[in-house]
């Protein structure tokens, strides 16, 4: 499988702005909200990319809000926009969304992340051949369809309190690793938030729709072979809406991540 999400980046400029797609295969899943997630924040990242002529990448680490309008669907073609607020010498800021057919699919507001040396985490060189390729328009398709089972589950139990702690162990050797990123491998946040968004889905029971995502903040890169805890707790729960509390830390208790899953029950029949 590859982690490289966009199929193309169709207009980038007139510096701080891009847009590109991704194509969904008919006999695949459906993308995750926080793969769609991951790929408008590659998009932003070329846009740093190539304003700092692969010297320096852009790395996700907060995004304050995403909201979700409607879900992908298979054999869809989604349409991305990013666009950077503020680049330094040593952070970025942007926001982004995706659409199907012209309708808002997912929004990502106040983003904001890092500026790593690029040669730290693979060959600026590759990162330029790919640029090309994405610019050419080819018609192949990017998107993994195999993203299920690549962690192993250890185990999932449930806290005295009532919550839901799901523990994985991160695979020392995967195909993705080439892709983020070969000098410096790293799994995927998105991918454990995902997995973590599973987990709060179950636990707020089929009433509840999921509506968005508050105050992401990926604080220390996941490595190969880690050992790690998604907990999912209940921390405001009403009649009609429901927050999920995620963290993630690793087993021996560095924080990974944390964020907030907003939930609204759904609309009767």
């Amino acid at each position: 499988m590859s982690f490289y999400l966009l199929d193309a980046i169709d207009r980038i400029g007139p510096g701080d702005e891009a847009s590109g797609h991704v194509r969904l295969p008919l006999d695949g899943i459906p993308m995750p909200a926080c793969l769609i997630v991951e790929a408008v924040g590659q998009l932003a990242g070329w846009i740093g990319l190539i304003a700092t002529d692969f010297v320096s990448r852009p790395v996700a680490a907060t995004v304050q809000r995403v909201r979700l309008h409607e879900d992908a669907t298979a054999g869809s073609t989604l349409t991305l926009e990013a666009r950077v607020r503020a680049l330094r010498s040593n952070a970025i800021s942007w926001e982004g969304r995706a659409l199907l057919d012209g309708r808002p699919l997912l929004t990502l507001q106040r983003c904001t992340g890092p500026l790593l040396p690029a040669a730290e985490l693979e060959d600026p060189k590759d990162l330029q051949r790919r640029f090309e390729r994405l610019r050419e328009q080819s018609d192949s398709s990017a998107y993994p369809t195999d993203i299920d089972g690549i962690a192993v589950t250890e185990r999932l139990r449930t806290t005295d309190e009532g919550g839901r702690v799901l523990e994985l162990l991160l695979p020392e050797a995967h195909p993705l690793y080439a892709a983020h990123f070969p000098r410096r491998p790293v799994f995927p946040a998105s991918l454990l938030l995902e997995a973590q968004l599973r987990t709060a889905r179950d636990l707020a029971g089929p009433d509840f729709l999921l509506l968005g995502l508050d105050g992401i903040k990926v604080r220390s890169f996941s490595v190969p072979g880690d050992r790690v805890e998604l907990a999912v707790s209940k921390i405001d729960e009403g009649r009609d809406k429901l927050t999920c509390n995620l963290v993630c830390d690793t087993s021996d208790g560095r924080r990974i991540s944390e964020a907030r899953a907003l939930f609204e029950r759904r609309p009767g029949p």
